[in-house]
């Protein structure tokens, strides 16, 4: 995998490709709502987007299983599906519990399971927005504040020579 040096840090080349789109996507407070049709990428909807989708293979997830809302999906099935390692679906359909999006019963199968009808009208919205502006989408996952463990973590990460912090 290539990567560019982009302001004196590294960047995964998908990243360079989103922000070359102009597709950033930043609060409506900062009039950063996007439109596309009736499509509205809005504080609400970020904040969603960014709390409860912790990679965008999480969003492919959710949508599957949102699909259809009746059937109960294997771990293994579920990996076959979407071509994706165990470790993925596992961690996916985890966050997504926690989000209160997906259920899984006593035998490990999942399903949608939205824990109220606003998550569910938020996913809705979410896989409106998805389907027009994917990339807007994506940008949102990928831009989200990372989690307080992982800044908790950083703080006590050892810098070397050349790092941007020292």
């Amino acid at each position: 995998m290539t990567v560019a040096k982009f302001s004196g840090l590294i960047r995964p080349p998908t990243v360079l490709a989103l922000r070359a789109l102009g597709e950033g996507v930043r609060p409506a407070s900062q009039g950063g709502a996007r439109r596309s049709g009736n499509v509205v990428l809005n504080d609400e909807l970020l904040s969603f987007i960014r709390g409860s989708l912790r990679s965008v293979w999480a969003l492919e997830l959710l949508l599957l299983l949102r699909r259809d809302p009746a059937r109960r999906w294997t771990n293994e099935a579920l990996v076959q599906e979407m071509r994706a390692s165990t470790a993925i679906v596992a961690d996916s359909l985890q966050s997504l519990q926690i989000a209160g999006l997906v259920a899984c019963d006593d035998a490990g199968a999942c399903g949608y399971a939205p824990a109220s009808p606003v998550l569910d009208s938020l996913c809705a919205r979410l896989e409106a927005a998805y389907k027009q502006r994917p990339v807007g989408v994506v940008n949102a996952i990928l831009t989200a504040p990372k989690g307080t463990l992982q800044t908790f973590a950083d703080a006590f990460r050892i810098k070397g020579k050349g790092d941007p912090d020292e």
